[in-house]
């Protein structure tokens, strides 16, 4: 798991696919804990606009623990490109399937960064989440 201590500490190059596949390989692992130092790593590492680690974070968005949920729903908004309606529609599913107000905050946050200003199905979700 070095490249996740590497990670961690910023030392590893934006872009690099190597870096990006040793993290998505991270995502299936058991231990909560590396998931989730994997999910907080790809912002650091992918460029916007990524489509294969968006593939994997959306598949992220159905983990059993709602804490890697919110993880992924962080890092898929950080790396999506604004106003990519496929993500906002994940984001607004999500949304309207949580049962937990952290997951929901997180994915309002996640709209907030992904929906252009008064997207209307963006503001219908958040209306009714709250």
């Amino acid at each position: 798991m070095n490249i996740l201590v590497q990670a961690r500490r910023g030392l590893l190059q934006r872009g690099d696919p190597e870096t990006v596949r040793s993290l998505i390989s991270c995502l299936r692992n058991p231990d909560l804990q590396i998931r989730q130092v994997a999910l907080d790593s790809f912002p650091k590492v992918c460029p916007r606009g990524d489509r294969d680690t968006m593939f994997q974070l959306v598949g992220m968005l159905q983990d059993d623990h709602e804490w890697i949920r919110g993880s992924a729903l962080m890092a898929l908004s950080s790396i999506a490109v604004p106003g990519d309606e496929a993500v906002i529609n994940f984001v607004i599913a999500l949304l309207n399937e949580a049962h937990n107000d952290q997951v929901r905050a997180k994915a309002i946050l996640a709209l907030s960064s992904v929906a252009p200003r008064g997207h209307r199905d963006a503001v219908r979700a958040v209306l009714t989440a709250v």
